[in-house]
Order: structure tokens, then sequence, then C-alpha cells
């Protein structure tokens, strides 16, 4: 024990000396970088009952001018944490206080602590800040300290919630209940955000606590909440007071997506009622015209003289636009357009579908003084444009120049250090942590410096969205790069498909980072979901064994490219549907493709959000890997054909 406070304070000393010197180059790193992936496997082969060996400990000893000591003795410390003191734990998170994984130790610390029970120590780990969880594990501790009060005022705090709470805070709160702490009137205020979070179960739940006064009360609003087409009856709107207001705001809003016809019969009501404020009342209107636009309740000119338009947020405008692009309201386009967006800061879309109108309507000249504007743009409205016109892309590469002098001052930066150190064992999320606690705090020409760093390395993700944190956005090569080309020329040529599209996708599913996992599961390059590729792999007597292939790059545009090119079979061979389906799921798109449309009117009809910009961008980044690979550039474009592809589908 008395060697690993030796390494402990010997590795802290170092740590802290390099946070502040330069660090020297990792060309120097090669045995160091083996002999630490070599000491993380014999720390992992040991167990948390045994004492690591002296030998193991004199081995770690010798690395420890390493950039990732400190990730050594974190794998020590970590180590039955839960018996050691805090002191020790403390002095550890303040002599690492500046490294990535001091926040997560922490918590593994807290964690720890309060499995076994040692509740001064969970007390001084807690946070405020801290997720609901470790909050109440602190509560519990101070609860078993002795410190019943502050435990319990803490419970007031977590109790007032309109969600489900954690595990953890279940005893506590049994405490505070049996402390006599739960009033029917804080039971009620919950029930209330309950209702606002639409979670019905749970305000049932909470409701066995009611006295018999707010009970009733409870019951008669949960009834309207339960039916909300008993709006009809006038004794809910004679209601007053808060909870009432609270009540029949829920109401409105559920019945104006569970029956249009009958939330717009309420409209008298609902301008007549005095418990709401005007934002409230414009609110609930424009959910009520923005439904009965969309459900065809009478004409669009009705509904759309109803809106108050600057209170609807940027997602209902855009509904707003879908729906009357989808079903060719060019006036109406024209109208709101210029009603309401006359500044320079129209949204882009917006200035497209205010063009494309005026042309319909026979303005082609003003028409195309807006696309010849529009047509400037690197991107997919501006591509969109440039075809209206005829005219060459504009693709804005402006090459970022290097400087040296700043890249050499990054390069000896600790993170950078480790992160590269990382990279080249191939640990990519460490990689990451560290990269992002560098590029965090840098100004913008020092982190346009960390971009070219990062795609010098051949690390492309890192040096993508290091790119996207500046305002610099021209440099194609930087931000397009083409890692792994000859996989993709292979897999393209394999199914007769022009090479920029899967490069595209691979582009804006994962930025070509080879271990990405999304939270739904999709993984690698072309982040492909298991079960799809499993399947794409028997199709294709592709050998599939686990997912941990799907990391592999070859292995992951092999049976990306080929799932790709099913969907093009699928869809006529058309990218933005098969895109389409490539990311939302074909038993989804099909149902999307109802009407015969332009191209590009069907990709804004989109009903998903997500996919909607994931089918812009694909089409975009083809183009601009068009031009990355010197071929003809040419957005692609097919008018949206559903009998074909009903008949492809069956």
């Amino acid at each position: 024990m008395q060697r690993f406070f030796r390494l402990f304070f010997i590795l802290s000393f170092t740590t802290c000396a390099a946070a502040v010197q330069a660090v020297p180059s990792t060309d120097h790193y090669q045995t160091q970088r083996e002999t630490y992936a070599q000491l993380q496997e014999r720390l992992a082969a040991i167990s948390h009952r045994k004492a690591i060996p002296k030998k193991l400990i004199k081995d770690i000893d010798a690395i420890k001018d390493y950039p990732l000591a400190p990730y050594l003795a974190l794998t020590i410390i970590k180590r039955n944490i839960a018996k050691r003191p805090l002191s020790e734990i403390n002095q550890f998170l303040k002599t690492y206080k500046k490294l990535p994984f001091a926040h997560s130790l922490r918590i593994f610390a807290l964690r720890a602590k309060y499995k076994t029970r040692r509740w001064q120590d969970v007390i001084a780990l807690y946070q405020p800040g801290d997720r609901t969880s470790y909050h109440c594990m602190q509560l519990t501790a101070l609860y078993k300290a002795k410190q019943s009060k502050q435990a319990f005022d803490g419970v007031n705090q977590v109790w007032l919630s309109g969600n489900s709470l954690p595990k953890t805070c279940d005893n506590i709160i049994r405490k505070w209940k049996k402390a006599g702490h739960q009033s029917s009137d804080i039971t009620l205020q919950r029930i209330e955000l309950t209702l606002i979070k639409r979670q019905g179960r749970l305000a049932k739940y909470l409701a066995k606590s009611l006295n018999k006064k707010d009970a009733a009360t409870y019951k008669y609003w949960k009834k309207l909440y339960n039916k909300p087409a008993l709006l009809s009856q006038d004794h809910y709107w004679d209601k007053r007071g808060h909870y009432a207001n609270v009540m029949l705001k829920i109401a409105i809003e559920r019945l104006t997506y569970q029956s249009i016809s009958d939330a717009i019969t309420l409209e008298y009501k609902l301008n007549k009622y005095i418990g709401f404020t005007e934002d409230t009342r414009n609110r609930l209107q424009n959910n009520i015209a923005l439904r009965a636009l969309l459900k065809d309740h009478k004409t669009p000119q009705h509904w759309l003289k109803k809106f108050s338009w600057s209170q609807l947020n940027t997602a209902k405008k855009e509904q707003v636009l879908r729906y009357l692009v989808e079903n060719n309201q060019w006036r109406s386009i024209a109208s709101l357009h210029n009603t309401h967006y006359k500044a320079l800061d129209t949204p882009i879309e917006w200035q497209y579908w205010y063009a494309s109108s005026l042309a319909k309507l026979g303005q082609a000249d003003k028409a195309n003084k807006l696309y010849e504007k529009i047509a400037t743009k690197r991107r997919y409205y501006g591509f969109l444009a440039s075809d209206k016109l005829g005219i060459n892309y504009s693709l804005n590469h402006r090459p970022l120049k290097k400087d040296q002098a700043l890249i050499d001052i990054l390069s000896a930066n600790a993170n950078l250090v480790r992160a590269k150190e990382f990279y080249l064992l191939g640990s990519d999320l460490p990689a990451r942590r560290e990269w992002y606690q560098l590029v965090k705090p840098l100004s913008q020409d020092q982190r346009l410096a960390a971009s070219h760093v990062a795609h010098q390395w051949g690390w492309h993700n890192r040096a993508i969205i290091t790119l996207t944190m500046t305002e610099q956005r021209d440099d194609l090569d930087l931000r397009f790069p083409m890692p792994h080309r000859e996989q993709f020329i292979t897999q393209a040529k394999s199914k007769d498909m022009k090479l920029s599209w899967p490069i595209a996708i691979a582009r804006q599913e994962s930025a070509f980072m080879t271990q990405a996992t999304s939270s739904a599961g999709a993984k690698g390059l072309m982040q492909l979901m298991p079960g799809t590729a499993k399947l794409q792999a028997k199709r294709d007597g592709v050998l599939y064994q686990s997912r941990q292939q799907l990391l592999d790059p070859a292995f992951n545009i092999k049976l990306g490219t080929a799932y790709l090119s099913e969907m093009l079979d699928r869809f006529d061979n058309n990218l933005a549907v098969a895109a389409a389906a490539y990311n939302a799921g074909p038993h989804r798109v099909k149902h999307w493709i109802k009407n015969s449309l332009a191209q590009d009117q069907w990709i804004e009809s989109i009903p998903y959000r997500e996919t909607r910009s994931y089918v812009k961008n694909v089409l975009a980044y083809s183009v601009i890997y068009q031009h990355q690979l010197a071929q003809t550039k040419k957005m692609p474009s097919a008018a949206i054909n559903p009998q074909r592809m009903a008949i492809l589908n069956k």
C-alpha cells in the first residue's frame, strides 16, 4: 500500500507539471504506448480482491512520465474505491481536475460509497447540479447521518416533478412521507405537473394520497383530461382559478389533436374565457388553426388568417410551409412571405419557396433574381436554385492557410498529446474526450489550427467537428475528406452506384467516425443497425459473426453500400427517397410517396424533421463529393413516381 501511495504522488506531480510545461513530441512514445496498453491489460486481469503485484507496480512506475500515466492511476484508484479514504479520492480529483475523467470518477466514487453506506462520503462527493438520482443518494445520506431536516427540505424540491422519480429516491421519499411532509396540497401541485407532462398514470397513482376535498377536485378535472370532448359542457368554463386555467388549457390541447372539428366549435368559448392570458389564448388558437390546416378542414386561406404568426415557433412555421408546398398553394406562400418575411434574415427555405411561388405565378424575372441570390450559397437550396437557373454550382472552396506557429504551440498541449496517444491506441472515446477538453477553451484561430492537426493525423471526424465550431466553413478539403476511398470505389463499382452517393451517406451518418455508435445502436461509418446489417449480410452472402465487425471500416462500407443499393432498387433509383429510407426505414418511407410530386416538393413534405434535413444534406454532399472527385457536378433529381415505387416495394 505504501508503494501505491508513492506511485500515486509521483504520477500526480508529473501530471501537474505536464499541464503547464511543453510536452515532448508523441513521436518518442511508441515504446511507452505499447507498454501502457500491456499494463492496462495486466491491471484488468487482476481481481479487485487481490493486491497489485509489486512487479506490476514497478513497471507502472517505470512509465510515470508517459502522457497517459494518469489513466493508469485512474485504473488503480477505481479498484475498491468504496474502501478508499475520502481524503485520497479528493486529492486525486484535485490533482487531475483538468482531465476529462474527473467528473465521471467523482460520480463513480459517489455511487460506490452509497452502495456501501458510507454516508458522510456520499454527502461530501455530491455536488449541486448532479442528476436527480445522485441528488436522492445525497438526501438519503443526509437522513442516515441524522440530518433529516436538510434531507426533507431537499425532498420538497425533488418531489415537484412531472415525471417519475429515479428508484434511488424511493427510500428517502418514504421517510419524508412517514414524517408527514406529503401534504395534500403539494400532491395536487405535483399532479398538475404530471398532467402537463401527459403522465396520466402517475397522476392516478399520486391521487391516492389526496384528502377528500382535493380528491374531488382531481376527479372532476381528471374526467375532463380523459375525455376533453366534455369541454362542450358549460360548467367547466364557469370555473375560475389557477387549477382551472391549467386544466382547461391541457384539455383544449388534447382535444385539438383528438378531434379538430370539436375543438373548432369551442373557439368562441376559448376567446370568451377570462382565465387565459392573451399569450395563452393566441397559442391555443394557433394550435387549432395549424391542426385544422393540416387536416384540410375548410380552405387554407381561412386558417392562415387566424394565425398569430409571431407566436408560432420555427417548427410550426415550417409545418405551415411544408403543407403549402406539398399542396401547391403558391399564392399563400407568396402572401405569407410578403407579410412576414421582408427582413434580410429570412430563412433560406422561405426564400427558395417564395421564388418558386413567383415562378409558378408567372413572375419569372422576379423569381430568377431571387434564385440568383440563393444560388450563391453552398447548400441544398443554393444547388436547387442553380439548377433552376441552369448555372454552375457555387462551391466557394477557399483553402485555409496553416498557421504553423499555432500548430506548434498546440502540439505541445497536454490534452492534444493525450488525445493523439489514445487515437493511436484505437481508444476512440477517451481520445474524443481529451480533444473536447482541448478545443473547448480555444479561440477561433486556435480551433482552425487544431482542425489542421486532426486532419493531418487522419482523424477526420474531429477535424470536421472542430471546424464547425468556427465561422470558417469554406475549406472543402478539411470539411469533406475522402478516407477509405479505395473501399468506397470497390463497393460502389460492385453495385453499379455513383461513387459520391455512399461517401455522402457516410459523411452525413458519422462524419467518418469508424467507432461511432448511436443511441439507437447504429454502428460504424455508415451507421448500420446490427439487425439490418445481419439481414444484408445474409442477402449478400457475407459472413456476419458479431456487431463488432461493423466497426471495421471495410466491412461497414461493404454492407452499408449494399443496403443503400437495395434502397435505390426499391425506390426507383431515386437517391432522395433511398436516403430517406436509409435514415427512417423503408417501412415508413413507402407511406410518404402517395402523390406524384417534384422531388424538391416531396423532400419538403417529409414529416420527420431529422429525415428531411438528412436527405437535404446527402443530396448537397453528393454534389460536393462530385467536386472532390473531379466529376461532373449534378445534384440527383427525379420526380417521385408513387405507382412505380409501389410496384418495386411489393
